[in-house]
């Protein structure tokens, strides 16, 4: 117990002491100011350009040791050199609550970090407010309808992964006036499908198509292609494709299926091609430019997610810095492995992309509110930030079995195309709650950073930064407001207001509200342009709620155990990892990448953290010193645990602090559990062959009913097809024989 712990004496602390100074050796020190400077002029209504890159893990750009030099990245580095590095940026520790937390000024608590199905049962009288469904809910205002009140052009390109039970919820609903992209957390690269190597953790209907094809697997040890419960999509597809458009053309409006734009090439590629065209329409003689609105631009990569499957002339043309035949280099992590050099390849050509991204900005002059003559991007504030820490874990969906030349050790029904980040000096991988999962690789540029400011770090001096903070900053460069009080929606609907008493006229049919679907808290979201600016050197925050389980204040992190609503929870307990249920996955993992940071997960020794484990993040980063373990025996690390345990406790029960709705009106919330599924509903969608909003299926309006295929607004394919159909890449090692090819 913690209070019965075996005194050790000075000697351990010594040594524990110089152990933390050793490793703070190999950490950035953060920027210090020696004096406050003269406040900068405050921009009027920047453009923003927004690069979330999916899965960039902590050492995968150049700036952080590009994981021992294999990766370059030369236009993050100039724009590093011109911007500002944000060495202490969180997140949550997967996708889905950080893209809800980013889009809706919320930390992850207050806007629900629970991991959702969105096909439960339709029943009579739900709507999108009484059943709020997967992902933001419908009564809160997103930074879309936010940026779009304060006469911005809003666009967003790529994975969404924000919700979409309800037409309320996707993006056009959600202030955006066009959008192109996937709605799940991941699709294939090449057809846009939910196939077996797309998808990581199986949610929904899912869970459904895949149990034939794993019962197959089981009784034939053969990948099968044509196992699906369901039969073919309309599309001959054996998956539902996710690809959706909105955009508003003079032949009507498209607010559904991208129909005529899927199985084209690499999705990453019309992805890009999408955003390089929305700028120009937007600079163009008569665009939103001649209006004098700024331009709102995210750009939301299916790089560096899983599948790890970019085209071979990506994969090809990626130049090792290494020389192959160096004996040093050859027993080197990232150049044996097959899935840590397609992911090096996606991170270079994701820094390829974006500097196309900035270059369009330099070529357009900016609108008439801005200095005359000036480019886009000098009135640009640009930001690149992962969603989450990098996922570390090698081999496939099933098993570590891949040796570290990528030769498979065992077959499989999935190929080895997961994990491959490098989170180094940090510990842990994306899904955890050590520094590797939630402390983010970020930056912000462009030409509205100060001068004086360009080439630092924001660090520990400057308290912690939130990925919900952009929220607040946008807003307020943009001449609004984004912090607590800011959500007049949410407050009409959380304090009795109009929509609150009208929801039963504008919904006559629905059953009533549920009370705690009526707590939706405000923004807590900050303004990080004093920072940025240089006009302030206060920290923002010195306390971060993370969830129920993570707590951060000044320099230490409390972990009190395993999130039970954490995305890989249902796989631990399915493989029987943790009958306990307290330890914590990945929690053994050495810095680094993959099959060398980790092992099997039947041989990882759990941390136990029960009881509450304490570190201290700024002198030991890297979390190598539970400070509850007995052998650190010391009465202030006693004391601060009780206040940051009581704290934790307080805030997890705290309705204040947490948005906790019932999210299917009844006790369906659980996306595991194929109980809930509503099997009809999946039927429905596979119907039309694409994901989206079941219940409001008559109100989708998909491409091809407003255009045609050869129409000059759809998107080309291009790109060369890879190791996923089992063709080429011999140096992956990979032995294909008794898999199903896919058609190239």
């Amino acid at each position: 117990g913690l209070h019965h712990r075996e005194h050790r004496g000075d000697d351990a602390r010594r040594t524990f002491m110089m152990n933390r100074a050793i490793t703070l050796a190999f950490v950035p020190l953060a920027f210090c100011f020696s004096s406050t400077p003269s406040p900068a002029p405050k921009p009027h209504k920047p453009h923003v350009l927004f690069a979330l890159v999916d899965d960039l893990g902590f050492a995968d750009t150049e700036d952080a040791g590009g994981d021992n030099g294999l990766i370059k990245t030369p236009n993050f580095e100039k724009l590093i050199e011109e911007g500002v590095k944000l060495d202490r940026m969180y997140s949550f520790s997967w996708c889905g609550p950080s893209r809800s937390s980013l889009l809706s000024g919320r930390t992850p608590p207050r806007v629900d970090d629970v991991y959702l199905n969105e096909n439960f049962e339709e029943k009579d009288g739900m709507d999108p407010y009484n059943t709020v469904g997967n992902g933001i809910p419908a009564a809160v205002t997103t930074i879309g309808t936010k940026m779009k009140e304060l006469d911005y052009h809003t666009a967003y390109v790529g994975k969404w992964g924000a919700g979409f039970t309800w037409m309320e919820q996707a993006p056009k609903a959600r202030g955006f006036n066009e959008f192109y992209g996937y709605l799940q957390d991941s699709v294939s690269f090449w057809d846009t499908t939910r196939d077996l190597d797309s998808v990581s953790t199986p949610s929904g209907c899912e869970l459904l198509e895949y149990k034939n094809c794993s019962d197959t697997y089981k009784k034939t040890n053969e990948k099968q292609g044509e196992c699906n419960m369901f039969g073919k999509t309309p599309n001959g597809n054996s998956f539902t494709q996710d690809l959706w458009r909105y955009r508003v053309l003079p032949e009507g409006e498209i607010n559904g299926p991208a129909d005529h734009e899927v199985s084209l090439g690499w999705i990453d590629y019309q992805f890009l091609d999408e955003t390089l065209r929305i700028i120009d329409d937007y600079a163009k003689e008569g665009g939103p430019k001649d209006e004098g609105k700024p331009l709102f631009l995210m750009h939301a990569f299916h790089s560096i997610h899983t599948p790890l499957d970019p085209p071979d002339e990506i994969f090809n043309e990626y130049k090792n810095p290494h020389d192959p035949e160096d004996p040093a280099f050859k027993s080197h992590q990232s150049y044996l492995n097959p899935a840590r050099q397609s992911y090096a390849a996606m991170v270079h050509w994701v820094d390829e992309a974006v500097g196309q991204m900035v270059e369009k900005f330099k070529s357009y002059e900016s609108i008439e509110l801005h200095p005359k003559g000036s480019t886009m991007w000098d009135n640009t504030i640009m930001v690149m930030t992962s969603d989450n820490g990098g996922p570390t874990y090698g081999g496939t969906l099933k098993a570590n079995n891949h040796q570290a030349s990528g030769a498979r050790t065992v077959k499989t029904p999935f190929p080895p195309l997961f994990g491959g980040a490098n989170n180094f000096p940090l510990r842990g991988s994306k899904t955890t709650e050590f520094e590797g999962g939630i402390r983010i690789n970020a930056f912000v540029s462009g030409g509205i950073i100060p001068e004086e400011m360009h080439g630092k770090r924001l660090g520990d001096d400057h308290g912690y930064m939130h990925i919900s903070d952009w929220y607040n900053t946008f807003a307020t460069l943009a001449g609004g407001d984004g912090g607590e009080g800011s959500d007049k929606l949410a407050i009409s609907w959380s304090e009795g207001g109009d929509k609150f008493n009208n929801h039963n006229t504008d919904y006559p049919d629905s059953f009533p509200i549920p009370e705690l679907n009526r707590n939706i808290l405000q923004p807590d979201s900050k303004n990080l342009w004093p920072l940025i600016s240089g006009e302030s050197s206060e920290p923002v925050r010195t306390e971060l709620y993370l969830s129920r389980t993570c707590l951060i204040v000044n320099d230490y992190k409390l972990l009190a155990g395993r999130d039970k609503d954490n995305i890989n929870a249902g796989a631990v307990d399915a493989a029987g990892i943790d009958p306990s249920g307290v330890k914590l996955l990945f929690s053994s993992y050495n810095p680094g990448y993959g099959v060398f940071a980790t092992a099997p997960t039947n041989q990882i020794d759990l941390l136990n953290c029960a009881d509450g484990c304490l570190f201290n993040i700024r002198e030991d980063p890297d979390e190598k010193y539970n400070l509850m373990d007995k052998k650190y025996v010391n009465e202030e690390y006693d004391k601060k645990y009780h206040e940051m345990k009581a704290t934790l406790d307080g805030y997890a029960e705290d309705p204040a602090m947490n948005y906790r709705p019932k999210r299917t009106g009844d006790e369906g919330d659980d996306a595991n559990n194929p109980k809930f599924i509503d099997v009809e509903g999946c039927y429905k969608t596979r119907g039309k062959g694409f994901v989206g909003p079941a219940f409001q299926m008559d109100e989708w309006t998909s491409q091809s009913e407003v255009v045609s295929a050869d129409h000059s607004s759809v998107r080309k394919g291009r790109g060369k097809r890879g190791i996923s159909s089992c063709q080429g890449r011999l140096d992956f090692k990979l032995d294909c024989a008794g898999l199903v090819s896919a058609d190239p």
